[in-house]
């Protein structure tokens, strides 16, 4: 299927974005693809925790991250209206994306949005996951752009009827090698 953009999902609903995950894999036996689990994204987080992850320190260099980097405000390493970083756009060029504006990037555009060669864990979109809040939703994980960073971290948890499409969700796919 080759590599998904941002441009492609826009207003997909938890059921679309779930068979798209499913296959990314193509026509390849040993690999199956698929929607990732929320208890995945916290274990995720907590792996950034855990090694030591490096995000931008705002004065040119890096740092590493912290729990309040995750659970209070993201702003600092995630795509949010209170954020300001270069990104390369999709003709290839650069661009930059300034504080008041909820400009979607490309996935893996900016060394800004980045933690342990992971992009857009926080801020950009909303991804959806298998995780279900009662029978009726599914929940997305992460923060959007049109969004501050401490009001919607990388930690941050809502939940959607799975019909419901809009602009500002994805999803983050799990690969598996049989």
């Amino acid at each position: 299927m080759g590599v998904m953009k941002n441009e492609d999902i826009n207003y997909a609903t938890w059921y679309e974005m779930y068979e798209l995950s499913k296959n990314l894999e193509g026509e390849k036996e040993n690999i199956e693809t698929g929607m990732i689990w929320g208890s995945l994204w916290d274990e995720t987080l907590q792996w950034l925790l855990e090694t030591g992850a490096q995000i931008q320190d705002g004065e040119g260099g890096t740092r590493e991250i912290t729990e309040s980097d995750i659970n209070d405000d993201s702003s600092d390493w995630g795509n949010y209206t209170d954020a300001t970083f270069e990104y390369r756009t999709t003709s290839g060029g650069t661009s930059t994306k300034n504080e008041g504006s909820g400009t979607k990037i490309p996935t893996g555009s900016a060394e800004y949005t980045k933690a342990n060669n992971i992009y857009d864990l926080a801020g950009n979109r909303m991804d959806w996951t298998l995780e279900a809040y009662s029978t009726k939703y599914r929940v997305l994980r992460g923060g959007y752009c049109n969004f501050n960073g401490s009001d919607y971290p990388a930690s941050y948890r809502t939940y959607y009827s799975p019909t419901y499409s809009f602009s500002y969700g994805g999803c983050r796919s799990a690969l598996y090698i049989k």
